[in-house]
C-alpha cells in the first residue's frame, strides 16, 4: 500500500493517478493548514516598507492563498513595482489567477530559487512561507526578510492512523521536514524498515535516518507527476 501523508486537497490529484493505475493507496494527512491570526512586529515592520523589495517569493500555493491577502492589506498588486518570484508551476497558477505572472527557477527547490535569485542580482527579497519553514532562503547572503502567511499543524488523530497503517504499507511519500519530523517522532523506526521513503528532494532524504537512507527515492520534485514517476520506480 502506498501512503501519502500530504494534506487532502493537495494529494488529491495525485491520489487519483495512483487510483487510476489500479495501485493501493491510502491518504493519511497528517498535517493542516491553517491561516495565521497575527503578524509580528518585524513582520509588519517589513510589510509596511514593501516596495523597498526587489522581489516577493512565494514557496507554495497556501503562500499564495493567504500571502497575497496579506500583501494587499499593504500595497495594491496594480501597483507594484517589485518581481514575483515562485517556487514552482503550481505556485506560479495560483499566484497568475491573481494577474501576477511570476518567474519560475530552473529547479524547484530552495536551491533553484537561490540560484535565480543571484542570476538577478537581487539584493533585497521577500519571501511568503509557513511559519514552520526551514527559511533556506536565508543562507543566500544577501536581505532576505520573511512573512509567514500561514501555519501547518499536526494532526494527532491521523498521525494514530499512520502509525496502525505502516504495516501494510510499501511505500510512504513525505513532503516536509515537519512532517518528516512528526512520523520520527511519533513512530518506531523497526516499523519502518521495509518501507520506501519517497521524498522530492536530496535535501529531504539526506535527513532520514541511516536505515531508511538505502531505500529510499529522491523525485525530481513535488510535482504531482514527478511524485508519480518515483512511485512507479
Amino acid at each position: 500500500m502506498i501512503i501519502n501523508t500530504r494534506p487532502e486537497k493537495q494529494a488529491r490529484r495525485l491520489g487519483y493517478k495512483i487510483e487510476q493505475a489500479e495501485l493501493n493507496y491510502l491518504n493519511i494527512p497528517i498535517t493542516d493548514i491553517t491561516q495565521r491570526n497575527f503578524l509580528s512586529k518585524d513582520e509588519i515592520s517589513n510589510l509596511k516598507k514593501i516596495e523597498e523589495f526587489e522581489v516577493l517569493i512565494f514557496t507554495s500555493i497556501a503562500a499564495v492563498k493567504y500571502g497575497i491577502k496579506i500583501v494587499q492589506d499593504f500595497i495594491s498588486i496594480e501597483d507594484a513595482k517589485f518581481q514575483f518570484m515562485a517556487v514552482g508551476p503550481s505556485t506560479s497558477k495560483a499566484l497568475l489567477s491573481h494577474g501576477i505572472n511570476a518567474m519560475l527557477p530552473d529547479t524547484y527547490d530552495s536551491d533553484g530559487l537561490m540560484k535565480l535569485c543571484k542570476s538577478m542580482n537581487f539584493k533585497s527579497i521577500l519571501v511568503l512561507s509557513s511559519s514552520n519553514s526551514e527559511m533556506q532562503l536565508s543562507e543566500y547572503g544577501e536581505e532576505v526578510c520573511y512573512i509567514f502567511s500561514h501555519d501547518v499543524i499536526a494532526l494527532k488523530n491521523e498521525i494514530e492512523v499512520l502509525r496502525s497503517s505502516l504495516n501494510q504499507c510499501t511505500k510512504i511519500l513525505i513532503y516536509s521536514k515537519f512532517s518528516l519530523d512528526i512520523i520520527l517522532k511519533n513512530t518506531e523506526i523497526g516499523s519502518m524498515q521495509n518501507l520506501q521513503c519517497i521524498v522530492p528532494s536530496n535535501r529531504l532524504a539526506k535527513l532520514l535516518p541511516e536505515s531508511l537512507k538505502k531505500r529510499a527515492i529522491v523525485a525530481g520534485s513535488a510535482l504531482d507527476e514527478d511524485m508519480f514517476q518515483a512511485i512507479k520506480e
